[in-house]
C-alpha cells in the first residue's frame, strides 16, 4: 500500500432498478432511521474516528447532513445528503489543509424499486489523496438521466489524468457511493427493518468515489469505478450495537451501528483496516 503523505502547506431522480430482498416501513422503535428521513441521527451527524491500517494510524473526521440549495450535482429543488470525510495525521485537529485524504459525496433523495422505496441517488463526488508526495484528485458527476457518470482526474501520472465517461450498470441493486453505504441503507429503511425482523439483505451497486487511486491503496478492488455488493444484517454486537456485513468482490467489510443507525465501527479485515468512533 503506498503511504499517505500530507499535503504541502498552505430534476427528479432517475434510478437504476433496485433489487431489495427486504422492504417495508418499520413502525417500532428499533435501531435505524425511518425511511426517507435526511435529518435522522443516522444521516445527520458529525463524528471523529480512529483509523488504523497497513499505512499507519490516523484520525478521521466525518460529517453528514442535508445539503442546502445548490448542493453540487443536485438539480434545482432536489433534496440531497452531503457526506464529507477527511483523513488526518495522528493528533490532527482538522485545521488548515494538512489532510491526507478528503472526500465529499452528494446523493439526491429519490425512490425506486417495488413500492417506490426511498433511495439515495449518487449525483456528485470529489476525492483527493496525497500518495508518496503527489496530489491525486478525481471528481465524478452523474448525467441528469442517471445513465452515465463522468469522471475528471488530475494526477502527477498521465495514466491517471484527463476525463472519462462510464455507463451506469443497470438492474443490479441500488446505486450508492462507498462513502455513504450506511446512510444509503438507513435512508431506505433497511437498517431499521432488518433489525426489527432479525434478518435482511440489500443489493447494492457501489460507486468507488476514490477510483482509480483507491486501487493503489487496497487490493482486490474492481478495475472500474462500479462494483456489485450485498449488505446483510448479522445480528446484535457485543457492545449493544448492530452488525452488518458488506460482501464486495469476495471481501467482507463489517459495520457496527448504534441505536440511531450511525456507524460506530468498521472492520475491513482483508485490508487490515479498522475504524473506531472516538467519544461516541
Amino acid at each position: 500500500m503506498p503511504a499517505r503523505t500530507a499535503a504541502p502547506p498552505a430534476a427528479p431522480a432517475v434510478l437504476a432498478p433496485a433489487v431489495l430482498a427486504l422492504l417495508g416501513a418499520a413502525a417500532c422503535s428499533h435501531a435505524g432511521a425511518r425511511a426517507g428521513s435526511l435529518s435522522s441521527g443516522a444521516l445527520s451527524y458529525g463524528a471523529a474516528y480512529a483509523l488504523a491500517d497497513r499505512a499507519g494510524s490516523f484520525v478521521v473526521e466525518r460529517r453528514s447532513g442535508p445539503g442546502g440549495p445548490g448542493a453540487p450535482g443536485a438539480a434545482d429543488g432536489e433534496r440531497a445528503l452531503v457526506t464529507k470525510e477527511r483523513v488526518l495525521p495522528p493528533g490532527g485537529d482538522g485545521d488548515g489543509d494538512g489532510f491526507l485524504e478528503r472526500t465529499v459525496a452528494v446523493a439526491a433523495a429519490g425512490t425506486g424499486g417495488p413500492g417506490d422505496v426511498p433511495l439515495l441517488v449518487p449525483r456528485f463526488s470529489q476525492h483527493t489523496v496525497w500518495l508518496e508526495g503527489g496530489r491525486h484528485f478525481v471528481e465524478t458527476r452523474f448525467a441528469p438521466d442517471g445513465r452515465t457518470m463522468d469522471a475528471r482526474l488530475a494526477s502527477p501520472e498521465a495514466r491517471w489524468s484527463g476525463r472519462r465517461s462510464f455507463p451506469v450498470p443497470e438492474g443490479a441493486g441500488a446505486l450508492c457511493y462507498v462513502l455513504q453505504v450506511v446512510e444509503c441503507a438507513g435512508y431506505a429503511g433497511f437498517v431499521r427493518e432488518a433489525v426489527r425482523r432479525g434478518v435482511g439483505r440489500m443489493r447494492l451497486t457501489l460507486v468507488w468515489e476514490g477510483w482509480p487511486y483507491v486501487r493503489e491503496q487496497y487490493q482486490g478492488l474492481p478495475e472500474g469505478p462500479f462494483g456489485q455488493a450485498v449488505l446483510s444484517y448479522d445480528g446484535p454486537a457485543p457492545d449493544g450495537g448492530r452488525r452488518f456485513s458488506l460482501d464486495v468482490g469476495g471481501q467482507s467489510i463489517l459495520y457496527v451501528v448504534d441505536g440511531d443507525g450511525k456507524m460506530t465501527k468498521r472492520f475491513w479485515i482483508s485490508q487490515g483496516s479498522t475504524l473506531l468512533i472516538r467519544d461516541p
